[in-house]
């Protein structure tokens, strides 16, 4: 017998032939819907007892499994019920068909198909399917300047990927793929490359029916000549914007491309600037659950990128380099991580896309919502793409910073013995208003905003519990032009 955890183990079936099925309950009836999703094929479903059961379920015939003559034993058992509930059939198995492979859902996988919105979701994450869109980076730099930008290009050093191995990955991509779907031209900013127009043109010539979307922050397109529009329009090129909270008057681009009959397009909103960022949330230490991340993540078999003849399946792996040589970490990158896409053909690179990577490890996606902040220009510490949580990379991290802490209530307080335990002397608090606010805590300062002078080596410890409160401290900091600083997202300590 074999415990199936996830998804992952169904799809892994995938051309082994017909599969049976044991239940007919809510958790079984959660499965099949998901089984042409994942295009499985149930052959029959066993019950203990048929009184109460319909003849058939999807179209499926269900027997009485102790009335079933068997002729030879079924290849392949999914046994979809809860745990306690499989015990019976376990020794029936046992006793009458040795030979058959027995798959036993695991409780929480048994939960999530009774979740029926959620297993479709999963099952699209695990399924492999044909390649909908995919990602070229032309530019890893970028000349903006994001705190916790997920492509990490405000870490890249300047560098533009050569317009002959950009159409050579090109070629080889529509040899295997076809007309993919949706092309991406990405960097970085991949209007600083100075072969766009040659590239474009490359890319309409390779791929003639898709979808090119040139992807933007917006601050150069003035500086575009009209060869250049001209050349989006007649090639049907998608200009895509990013809105930031920058002096871009989005508004007035819009609507001269739109007068020069390009068609236009948004990442995140149409109308509001994207004021606030979603961390990637790191784990510098590699130990979360690998397909617990990718079955969660919302990149997974959905952001497909390829650089210099390397497919990758999210940006993020891409780019961890980055991440590795700024802050001295290392994000170790294997050869399971990416495919050679000369070297692959079309089943092997879906096959590769819907399963998690060792790279996985890394990416904590159960914070990502927690860990959002608000947009600003990049301080350059780890803290953009990451979790702060005292351990001691943290602590390390801290040794050389002149650390203050926002917050003097519970919160900071909790904060500065915690620091105080792990030898971390603190500057100061600091507060929106003094108030009933004593004028130190254990020998620390309380001091309003307006009143810090910050150090160039300033690191601030946003330590309070309020959500909105924390929007409002970021907002102040920001306006102050400090850079350096981190959200608390749980009690300290």
């Amino acid at each position: 017998m074999e415990i199936i955890n996830d998804l992952a183990d169904i799809v892994a079936l995938i051309g082994e032939g017909k599969l049976t099925l044991y239940g007919a309950g809510k958790v079984a009836r959660g499965l099949l819907k998901i089984m042409p999703e994942l295009e499985l094929e149930i052959e029959k479903i066993f019950v203990s007892d048929k009184e109460g059961n319909p003849d058939t379920l999807c179209s499926i015939p269900i027997v009485q499994i102790e009335n079933e003559t068997f002729a030879e034993s079924p290849k392949t058992l999914i046994i979809a019920t809860t745990p306690v509930k499989a015990l019976p059939i376990l020794r029936f198995v046992q006793k009458h068909l040795p030979d058959t492979r027995v798959l036993l859902l695991s409780e929480e996988l048994s939960k999530r198909c009774v979740e029926e919105t959620a297993l479709k979701r999963w099952a699209s994450t695990f399924k492999p399917h044909v390649l909908p869109t995919y990602e070229v980076t032309i530019s890893e730099h970028c000349n903006l300047n994001c705190a916790g930008c997920n492509h990490l290009s405000n870490l890249a050093k300047p560098r533009f990927v050569d317009r002959d191995t950009l159409k050579r990955d090109m070629v080889q991509i529509h040899k295997v793929h076809g007309d993919v779907p949706r092309i991406g031209i990405m960097g970085g900013e991949p209007l600083l490359h100075p072969d766009i127009i040659e590239i474009l043109k490359d890319a309409r010539d390779v791929f003639p029916e898709s979808r090119l979307l040139l992807s933007t922050n917006g601050v150069l397109c003035k500086k575009m000549g009209e060869n250049f529009w001209n050349l989006c329009r007649d090639l049907n090129i998608t200009i895509r914007f990013t809105r930031y909270p920058i002096k871009v008057d989005y508004d007035a681009l819009i609507e001269e491309l739109l007068q020069r009959g390009i068609e236009v397009d948004f990442f995140a909103s149409a109308i509001e600037p994207m004021s606030e960022f979603q961390s990637i949330a790191l784990d510098i230490k590699g130990e979360c659950d690998p397909v617990e991340s990718f079955r969660g993540c919302g990149f997974a078999n959905r952001c497909t990128v390829v650089v210099d003849g390397r497919m990758y399946p999210c940006p993020i792996v891409q780019n961890a380099h980055f991440f590795s040589d700024s802050f001295g970490y290392q994000l170790k990158i294997e050869n399971k991580d990416y495919i050679d896409i000369y070297k692959t053909d079309e089943n092997e690179t879906l096959q590769f896309l819907s399963r998690p990577i060792p790279f996985c490890r890394y990416c904590d996606v159960r914070k990502r919502r927690d860990l959002s902040f608000m947009w600003r220009t990049s301080g350059k510490n780890p803290y953009e793409w990451c979790d702060f949580t005292f351990n001691s990379i943290d602590i390390r991290f801290l040794k050389n910073k002149c650390v203050y802490i926002y917050g003097a209530g519970n919160w900071g307080r909790q904060t500065l013995s915690v620091l105080s335990k792990k030898r971390i002397p603190v500057k100061s608090f600091i507060v929106s208003e003094m108030d009933d606010n004593q004028p130190s805590i254990k020998g620390v300062p309380i001091k309003v905003l307006d009143d810090v002078k910050f150090e160039k080596n300033a690191f601030c410890v946003i330590a309070v519990y309020s959500k909105e409160a924390r929007k409002e401290i970021q907002k102040g900091l920001i306006d102050k032009g400090i850079k350096n600083f981190v959200v608390l997202n749980r009690y300290p300590g």
